[in-house]
This record gives C-alpha cells, sequence and structure tokens, in this order.
C-alpha cells in the first residue's frame, strides 16, 4: 500500500479510539487529495479504498475486561477477521476506554 493510503487509513482509526476530530479532518484531506487519482493508479492505490471504506463505515469499539470470560470472548473475537472491530482491553491508555 502506499503510504499516503496508509496514513489515510491510520488516520481515521485514530479518530476512532480518540475521538479527536483532527485526525479524520486530516484523512478527510488525503482522501479527497488522493481520489482523483485512482483513476490513473488503480493498482497502486487499492488501500486507499480500505481508507475510504472505513471513513464512511461506523465502526465498533469494543472495550473489554482483561480478566475471565471476556478475555476469552476478546481471544475468540480477535481470531476472525474483523475490520471495523477496534479490541480494547479495559486498562488500555486510549481515550475511548477512560471509565470503563
Amino acid at each position: 500500500p502506499s503510504a499516503n493510503s496508509m496514513a489515510a487509513y491510520n488516520l481515521e482509526r485514530l479518530y476512532h479510539l480518540t475521538g479527536q476530530a483532527q485526525y479524520r479532518h486530516k484523512a478527510e484531506r488525503l482522501l479527497t487529495l488522493l481520489y482523483p487519482k485512482v483513476k490513473q493508479y488503480p493498482s497502486s492505490l487499492s488501500f486507499l479504498g480500505l481508507a475510504a471504506d472505513l471513513y464512511v463505515s461506523e465502526p465498533k469499539v469494543v472495550v473489554a475486561s482483561d480478566e475471565g470470560w471476556a478475555s476469552e470472548v476478546m481471544s475468540e473475537h480477535l481470531s476472525q477477521y474483523k475490520p471495523y472491530h477496534f479490541w480494547l482491553k479495559a486498562n488500555s491508555k486510549w481515550p475511548v476506554s477512560e471509565g470503563k
């Protein structure tokens, strides 16, 4: 994947994990700038499609305890491909997990 496509994808993920609009704004700017180039270089910007899909999707952020059954459920779900489910342990440092 191109560096710019990865940046757009990761900025969008950061937006969902932190709630800080600055990340979404930067991702949106990258998507807007790169989208016209997709027709010229489709194979070079295929990952940009994933970033755009994440931008228009409604991902789920799941905060789970690191103990007992919650840990088992988390491990089971992490073994499956669910690109728009972000799993965090309750004791993580991400702002979205505060108070959980």
